[in-house]
């Protein structure tokens, strides 16, 4: 059973997130990008990630900032400006 939409996009949004960023600690370059597909009962869709990490912070500081990221888009883009 497929689920809510809202509840798969946020799903998908934190897992593509985690993943990205566990990325970026182990590159050289301290860069990934990532894809998720997200099928739910109202819609199809792919999300697309990219970070990038400063080089001086520790894994642990990355996903507290990817965190922080995350719960600002969800209260919407009006936070950002």
């Amino acid at each position: 059973m497929l689920q809510s939409g809202g509840q798969a996009f946020e799903e998908a949004v934190s897992e593509l997130g985690r993943v990205v960023v566990q990325r970026v600690v182990t590159s050289p370059r301290f860069f990934a990008i990532g894809q998720k597909q997200v099928n739910t009962s109202d819609y199809s869709l792919k999300l697309y990630a990219l970070a990038q990490c400063s080089p001086d912070l520790k894994a642990e500081e990355c996903d507290v900032c990817r965190a922080s990221g995350h719960r600002r888009l969800a209260r919407g883009a009006d936070d950002f400006f």
